[in-house]
């Protein structure tokens, strides 16, 4: 049995999210077959923000104005 792991990772709280999307890996496969490739097995790894840490780090609407507005003196 083919062994393929996919996993989201968070790079601020360090969160990992196992995934398991059989397009994926039916992708993997059709990229194999058309190199003449044999896989013996598949990691992938998706770096980002996770939805709560995205938005922490999305400002808000009144933090965008402040930085838009130009400082008065």
């Amino acid at each position: 049995m083919l062994h393929t792991a996919q996993f989201l990772i968070c790079k601020s709280c360090k969160g990992v999210t196992e995934i398991a999307d059989s397009s994926v890996l039916n992708t993997l496969r059709g990229i194999c077959r058309e190199q003449n490739f044999v896989m013996q097995g598949a990691s992938i790894e998706v770096v980002g923000l996770c939805a709560e840490c995205a938005a922490k780090a999305r400002p808000t609407r009144k933090s965008a104005q402040k930085q838009a507005s130009p400082s008065s003196p």
